[in-house]
């Protein structure tokens, strides 16, 4: 009887070390055993040789897989509802690891995670521009994740909860010890799914770190001499500054043309935070000292402005990020345009909107959102112009949206009104992802943006053409969000624009990628651009 059950209890190990070797196989293998590439990279110090904290990180990188792998077969040998549970939360945070994994070809950090949450706005974009990809990544969550199911309904081992609050715990507290020491990149080379869950959680720790040290934003004063009694800020989207150069000049004696500029930042979300209550000082360095600004549009309203935001995207339905527009900003506008129909028809349809807001009596403060050539690029373009081939559906979509809209604006203005504009960020149409890239992966066409002034102030634009030999190709998001506050009366002292003296447009521009925040105290990082 006691031989029976050795042999029993034998072909039961057997079986459940099988599929603990299968889930880690898969585990592994979902990303092509990047793992094993991450792992020889830890040794790859300033040194160039092993030291003690080379070994230590190496062991810590073989716990981190040993618990995050026992972890899933654990799960599913809990109690069933239980374990589906458990295994579908982490099975959606493989997905979403995984995926990005495809898209920019290496391992997630925080800084990815915190553009993906960004972007839920532009989740059905994504899926329509990277299907391919996540094709890929939904077969692979599946081979692992549709196994550990039919485990967890039909097990006939039952673990305690404790095991995995146990084990979960350890995982925790190694991400946590590496956060403290390593900071922002503590989840390069983390096991996927649980790398989006602990990087999530950081930045909610962090959004939270930030509000209760008070991030106090600096006061600009108010001057008054470079007011407008209208004033727009146009944010096109995804606008490369060579294609829409490529276009043609825009024929009209109201626009002055600033060459290629600068965005502040290669994602959407963030570049329109700056633009609309963040400034830094130049000072050549690869580093931000990003400060906080009170939005133009409370500065708009404390100017007595109406004020309006013309929302193209609908991004104010983001149930997340909003383009980081919160409660306090939204309180400060007076009316909300919001858009409906197809995507290319949008940013054409809102110059009767504007239109309407420009013939308003007093001062009138709008914020124009554009649909621009985000992708997939068809989408932005009259159904009989597509192409089917990419770059050029992203030439006419340049040319429909952008080019179009500027020369359909032109003859609504009057002399009392400025318009600003500028893209949110550039285009990359021959890399791996067009924008939001981050560390080594980025690249300067994803910051290379058109800007232009249009007014029907003859003055204005001939006091500002007069000033292209100190602008011209040297502007940025930083110039142009403090050109803005100057025409609302507002300045900020330290910050170039484009009415004040230029004291450091000559430095190097500094580009950030990732959340346009602090993290746990350290300044945003940034890539480095040249004139």
């Amino acid at each position: 009887m006691s031989k029976m059950r050795w042999i029993n209890n034998k072909k039961f190990l057997i079986k459940e070390l099988f599929w603990l070797c299968g889930i880690a196989l898969i585990y592994l293998g979902m990303d092509g055993f990047y793992a094993k590439e991450r792992f020889l990279s830890i040794g790859n110090n300033t040194q160039g040789h092993y030291g003690f904290a080379e070994y230590v990180r190496c062991v810590v990188f073989i716990v981190e897989y040993i618990l995050a792998i026992s972890i899933l077969y654990v799960m599913a040998n809990l109690r069933k509802v239980v374990g589906l549970t458990l295994l579908s939360l982490l099975g959606m945070a493989i997905l979403l690891d995984q995926a990005l994994f495809e898209v920019y070809g290496g391992p997630v950090g925080i800084s990815t995670i915190a553009i993906l949450n960004a972007a839920v706005g532009n989740a059905f974009d994504a899926v329509e521009e990277y299907w391919r990809q996540i094709v890929t990544s939904v077969f692979w969550v599946g081979l692992l994740i549709v196994p550990l199911a039919y485990k967890a309904c039909r097990s006939s081992l039952r673990l305690s909860t404790w095991v995995f609050s146990i084990l979960f715990s350890l995982l925790t507290a190694i991400y946590l010890v590496i956060l403290m020491v390593r900071g922002e990149p503590a989840l390069i080379g983390f096991p996927k799914g649980y790398s989006y869950f602990f990087g999530s959680s950081s930045l909610a720790a962090n959004d939270a770190y930030i509000k209760f040290n008070g991030d106090k934003p600096v006061q600009p004063r108010w001057t008054g001499r470079f007011s407008s009694q209208k004033v727009v800020l146009i944010i096109d989207e995804s606008i490369h500054y060579d294609e829409f150069a490529a276009q043609g000049k825009l024929l009209d004696s109201k626009t002055v043309d600033y060459g290629r500029a600068h965005s502040g930042a290669n994602c959407s979300a963030a570049s329109n935070y700056i633009l609309r209550r963040g400034t830094w000082h130049r000072d050549g360095r690869a580093e931000i000292n990003l400060q906080a600004v009170p939005s133009v549009f409370e500065l708009a309203k404390k100017a007595g402005y109406f004020t309006a935001y013309v929302d193209n995207q609908n991004v104010l339905h983001d149930p997340v990020v909003r383009n980081y527009i919160d409660s306090r900003e939204v309180a400060a506008i007076d009316k909300v345009f919001e858009a409906s129909g197809e995507a290319y028809r949008r940013d054409g349809d809102s110059l009767s909107t504007l239109q309407t807001l420009l013939r308003r009596e007093g001062k009138v403060f709008i914020v124009v959102n554009k649909v621009g050539s985000h992708f997939p690029y068809e989408n932005d373009i009259p159904p009989q112009m597509d192409s089917h081939d990419r770059l050029e559906n992203y030439r006419r979509a340049v040319r429909h949206g952008s080019i179009d809209f500027l020369n359909g604006l032109s003859p609504l203005l009057s002399a009392d009104t400025i318009v600003f504009y500028t893209s949110d960020h550039g285009q990359d149409l021959h890399g791996r992802v067009t924008h939001c890239n981050v560390g080594t992966q980025v690249g300067p066409d994803e910051y290379d943006v058109p800007m232009r002034v249009l007014s029907g102030s003859p003055e204005l634009v001939a006091a500002q053409k007069a000033r292209l030999g100190q602008l011209y190709n040297r502007l940025s998001h930083i110039e142009l969000s403090e050109s803005v506050r100057n025409s609302l009366g507002f300045e900020v002292a330290g910050v170039d624009s484009l009415f004040k003296p230029a004291k450091d447009m000559q430095k190097p521009f500094c580009g950030l990628y990732g959340p346009p925040k602090t993290f746990f105290g350290e300044n945003p990082r940034c890539f480095m651009l040249g004139h």
